[in-house]
């Protein structure tokens, strides 16, 4: 039997690969073109700010959402000279990993006592750096504390914005 927490998962997910589909069909319409920037936005429209939302709304989920809403979008990115799966799903996938970390990162934070959150973008990138090089100091083979010290050193402020947006966003649904 489910947990709530994961009944309230799938059911966020569910919803909101509906709305995708809706949100597609409405504002872009079956000649759609589409694009990363419009993508973006129509993800940031049906976001759920349920614990583990990123990690499982996935890439799959989004072509079948383009099938639905928009079933030539592959024909028409094939026709632009544009591939469906590297000029477009490879690019989402890095948009839904970037997100799933964000995400991640965010709700790790919320763990903090109020006291010892960081309260901007600076303090937050500082924060996930500290944490990053404490892991690696009681186990220097910790490849996900490398992966975030090598991720966040490299676009710093847009992750750590990421990550406020996202805590913002499931502070205020509790």
């Amino acid at each position: 039997m489910k947990n709530t927490a994961t009944k309230d998962l799938d059911l966020a997910v569910a919803e909101a690969f509906d709305e995708l589909v809706s949100y597609i069909s409405e504002r872009f319409g079956d000649g759609w073109v589409p694009n990363l920037p419009e993508l973006s936005t129509a993800l940031d429209h049906i976001y759920r700010p349920v614990p583990g939302f990123w990690g499982e709304f996935s890439c799959e989920m989004i072509s079948l959402a383009l099938d639905e809403a928009c079933p030539d979008w592959s024909d028409t990115l094939s026709k632009l000279g544009r591939d469906r799966f590297d000029d477009f799903l490879v690019p989402v996938l890095q948009m839904l990993s970037w997100r799933g970390l964000d995400e991640g990162v965010a709700e790790k934070l919320l763990r903090l006592p109020v006291e010892q959150r960081p309260t901007d973008a600076g303090g937050v990138a500082e924060w996930i750096n500290a944490d990053a090089v404490k892991k690696l100091e009681s186990n220097p083979n910790c490849l996900f504390a490398q992966l975030n010290l090598a991720l966040v050193r490299r676009d710093t402020l847009v992750r750590a914005e990421g990550v406020l947006e996202y805590a913002r966003r499931f502070a205020a649904a509790q």
